[in-house]
């Protein structure tokens, strides 16, 4: 019992790894659309930033390290953002998906 359990959790994580990478790199990419021109490889460059790789990120769009920094850190301020009101969310419901009713409680 206790290792499809372990085994749950390790894919809940990795694939809650997969959401928020996925989402950091579509951040990241419309911080650099709306600022470089279309033909440098923003998704590349967009990707290698997502996956912590800044130097391989910067080669790709042609020393733009001063915009992708900036667009990696609104991501990454956006994504934190986000997963705090998720959180505050969360807790705010907590007590709701908690709570007993009287006619359940009740019952055997």
């Amino acid at each position: 019992m206790l290792i499809p359990l372990l085994l749950a959790a390790l894919l809940s994580r990795w694939v809650a790894a997969g959401i928020l990478s996925a989402a950091g790199l579509r951040l990241i990419a419309a911080g650099l659309a709306r600022q470089l021109p279309a033909d440098l490889p923003l998704l590349a460059a967009a990707n290698r930033a997502a996956l912590g790789d800044l130097q391989q990120a910067t080669q790709l769009l042609s020393g733009h390290e001063t915009l992708l920094r900036a667009s990696y850190d609104a991501a990454f301020r956006q994504l934190l953002n986000g997963l705090a009101v998720l959180a505050v969310a969360l807790a705010a419901l907590l007590p709701y998906l908690l709570r007993k009713d009287s006619a359940q409680a009740s019952r055997p």
